[in-house]
């Protein structure tokens, strides 16, 4: 027999002994016989609810740490030593980055000007290359100027020495030398000196030049200076 304390929800024990859930009326007014109840039968709203076993385990955690926490009083006591501890630690940590920072050597000027005056030595380079050049294209072209001109001198110079060996041969339709042509002529073996010299100045120029846009670009074949008389 079951007993009165553990029976369903909403059962009802009749006299011989047997556990029923009593008649009832539908809405419909129809009537709903009475349910008899097996012995150890468990209403489904009361069956308990299947728990996994972590799902037990944190239950379990749940109350041992409910049990271990104490008064509110022991829990108010904790929660200022925590406190006091962490600023402890953070007025410690901020300790020891300051000194860190004291410690840490200061990068020093020296590599800051150190740029500036690479870059001024990088710039300063192509303008001297540029000036070099210049300026060694602007003697190239004087010294070929002047060259010019002495090639000039020494052909008039053959022309005079052609007129004399004519005048030496007795042709008489040949004319004259002058004071001015006879000391052009004497002075041919001067011009021819000069000549040679600026020949020279220029091939070497010529080779100064090629050796320093050598070195910045490309290097550049030697030039010699042709000269026809």
């Amino acid at each position: 027999m079951m007993a009165s304390s553990t029976l369903p929800l909403g059962a009802v024990q009749t006299a011989d002994g047997e556990v029923v859930v009593p008649a009832s009326r539908r809405a419909d007014g129809s009537l709903r016989k009475p349910i008899r109840i097996r012995q150890g039968y468990v209403a489904q709203d009361e069956v308990p609810k299947y728990k996994t076993v972590a799902q037990r385990r944190r239950e379990q955690e749940a109350l041992e740490a409910a049990g271990k926490q104490g008064t509110p009083q022991q829990q108010t006591a904790t929660s200022a030593a925590d406190t006091v501890d962490s600023d402890e630690l953070s007025l410690a940590s901020l300790s020891l980055e300051s000194k860190a920072s004291e410690r840490k050597p200061r990068p020093s000027n020296s590599r800051a000007n150190e740029r500036p005056a690479t870059a001024a030595k990088a710039s300063a380079a192509p303008r001297a290359r540029d000036d070099t050049k210049a300026s060694g294209g602007d003697s190239t072209a004087a010294l070929k100027q002047e060259l010019t001109k002495l090639n000039k001198l020494l052909k008039e110079i053959a022309k005079l020495e052609a007129a004399a060996r004519a005048n030496d041969g007795g042709n008489e339709e040949t004319k004259v030398l002058s004071a001015y042509e006879k000391k052009k002529l004497a002075r041919k073996d001067e011009l021819q000196t000069k000549r040679n010299a600026l020949i020279a100045e220029l091939n070497g120029a010529t080779i100064s030049t090629t050796t320093a846009v050598a070195s910045s670009s490309s290097v550049k074949k030697k030039t010699f200076v042709a000269i026809d008389l």
